[in-house]
Formats: structure tokens, C-alpha cells, sequence
């Protein structure tokens, strides 16, 4: 088997190919042959940004708040952690 284009996990993360392989019989109407199928599981890279989800924060704190009081939540996605988180 060989590559002939590119793979890419967070399009497909397996393949599943069937092989079959045939004889060259004497009599050519009844060749003898086998078939397996071949399983490709293809393996993530970390390929993708993190992506913040707004892209811009704001926040506004008194000034006697104190140290280790939250200020703000902030959210992003990794395409490459869809389905881990």
C-alpha cells in the first residue's frame, strides 16, 4: 500500500480497507483468492491553534479587590482536543 494524498485527523481518524488477492489459476473461470481487511488508524499531531471563543475579553475591577479574587473566565477550542475535553 502506498500514500497518495494527505491524511488528516480531525477529518477521518480511520480507514478501512478491503484487499482481496487472486490466483492465477489454470482454469481462469474458478481462480482461488483471499480476502482481510486492513484497518488504518490515523494517529492526531497538534496541528491546530487554540481558537478564543469571543475574541476579545473585558473586565473591570474596583480597585481594592483582593489578590486572587477571579476577574475573568475566558473560553478557547483546540480541533485537535475535540472529543478529549
Amino acid at each position: 500500500l502506498t500514500l497518495v494524498g494527505t491524511l488528516d485527523y480531525e477529518v477521518a481518524q480511520q480507514y478501512v480497507l478491503p484487499v482481496r488477492a487472486v490466483d492465477s489459476a489454470v482454469a481462469p473461470d474458478s481462480p482461488l483468492f483471499t480476502t482481510l481487511t486492513i484497518t488504518i488508524n490515523v494517529q492526531d499531531v497538534n496541528d491546530n491553534r487554540p481558537v478564543f471563543n469571543p475574541l476579545t475579553y473585558a473586565a473591570a475591577l474596583p480597585e481594592n479587590t483582593t489578590a486572587g479574587h477571579p476577574v475573568t473566565r475566558v473560553l478557547a477550542t483546540d480541533r485537535d482536543m475535540l472529543g478529549l475535553q
